[in-house]
């Protein structure tokens, strides 16, 4: 086991009325467990990183089921890991439906998952609402990471607490260090072991191979760079005799298919793919085909990452921004201050990229490029 896994022990966790701390007790109380369940309703990235963690349980745990409460998107990451036995879904958003609709949902969710009587529930984010759905689960054991707001109610739900991680380490590396926090044994270097299937892989032939990935949108504006800058860095990258294929993908919202669009029209579409909302296994399949991701602060520049793919990442500076960034030489990334960071309603909210993303330069992406490449 690393140190960084052995730095969270008794001795570092703050006393709180009502709660059992037991780092290294709660593994031997739960060895002969049948069913584990881990809720964690998280997207792409942070579905991504909760795969090393589920494949640590499946080690240490053999002869149990491993169960994960997610979101849709979630599951499909999943698929590729498989890692757990069952996973059930929570749909967070989509189209609004009637409250009592959701209501039903849910209640028929809980109830099906009390039915498994799970011998271990499992929360590395500490999350409220996660909490909740973990209470009323009502496994043996429950264990989560310590929230970041404390409430006088937590204890009611669950009674093992872990101290907060190193928020410096990788995500992944943090959940790591949750379950040998419990006595979990984590032990080698972080597993993910996607597998693409044969039909997503026969799919992505059409790409061409070695061609460089760009993602040109991220969940919201704060996160992307401006559309120019984007043009600009396309244009440098397809002329000369290098011949540089590019690769650029988007998601079925007509705000993503537009700028996919402004770009394809403005850099020229001989040497571009365009690849409009694929399923993420071929998604996979084809990030699998590039030899370099460019994007922004978001799901794609994780996935990459756990397929082994180099980066190059484009962040907006903010506090936590270590946990989130990939590591290695293989990876590089530019973090500029942004003056939106922490505000709740940013100025760049409602206009089409974040002015200080739009402050990086594509000479600063090209350098990069070189050191990866």
């Amino acid at each position: 086991m690393g140190s960084s896994f052995a730095s969270a022990s008794s001795r570092d966790f703050v006393e709180r009325p009502g709660v059992m701390y037991s780092p290294a007790v709660l593994h031997s109380l739960t060895r002969g467990a049948r069913r584990l369940v881990v809720v964690d309703l998280g997207f792409l990235g942070d579905t991504v990183h909760l795969i090393p963690p589920l494949w640590d349980l499946r080690l240490q745990y053999p002869g149990a089921e491993i169960h994960v409460v997610t979101t849709p998107l979630g599951a499909a990451v999943l698929t590729l890991a498989r890692c757990v036995d069952r996973v059930w879904t929570v749909q967070l958003g989509g189209p609004k439906r009637p409250a009592l609709q959701r209501l039903k949902e849910q209640y028929q969710l809980i109830r099906s998952l009390r039915q498994q009587r799970f011998d271990l529930a499992i929360n590395f984010t500490g999350a409220d609402r996660t909490l909740i759905l973990m209470g009323l689960i009502g496994a043996r054991h429950g264990m989560a990471r310590m929230p970041d707001r404390w409430h006088f109610w937590n204890p009611l739900l669950l009674q093992h607490w872990v101290p907060q991680p190193d928020r410096r380490q990788s995500v992944f590396d943090q959940r790591r260090a949750v379950l040998a926090a419990c006595g979990i044994p984590v032990e080698g270097p972080p597993r993910f072991d996607l597998r693409i299937s044969d039909d997503a892989r026969h799919w992505a032939t059409a790409i061409p191979a070695g061609a460089l990935h760009l993602s040109l949108s991220a969940s919201t504006p704060l996160k992307e760079w401006a559309l120019d800058r984007w043009i600009e860095l396309g244009r440098r990258l397809t002329a000369g005799p290098r011949q540089v294929r590019l690769v650029v993908t988007c998601g079925s919202n007509d705000r993503e298919k537009s700028r996919v669009r402004e770009f394809i029209e403005k850099v020229g579409p001989d040497q571009i793919t365009e690849v409009v909302q694929p399923t993420l296994d071929q998604f996979a399949a084809l990030l699998g085909r590039c030899r370099v991701h460019i994007g922004s602060d978001s799901g794609p520049l994780h996935l990459a990452m756990a397929l082994g793919i180099p980066t190059i990442a484009l962040f907006r500076n903010y506090f936590g921004i270590e946990e989130w960034l990939p590591r290695g030489p293989q990876h590089q990334h530019v973090a500029v201050d942004c003056a939106c960071s922490g505000q709740r309603q940013p100025p760049c909210l409602n206009r089409p990229s974040a002015d200080c993303l739009a402050g990086i330069t594509p000479e600063s992406v090209l350098a990069m490029l070189a050191r990866v490449s």
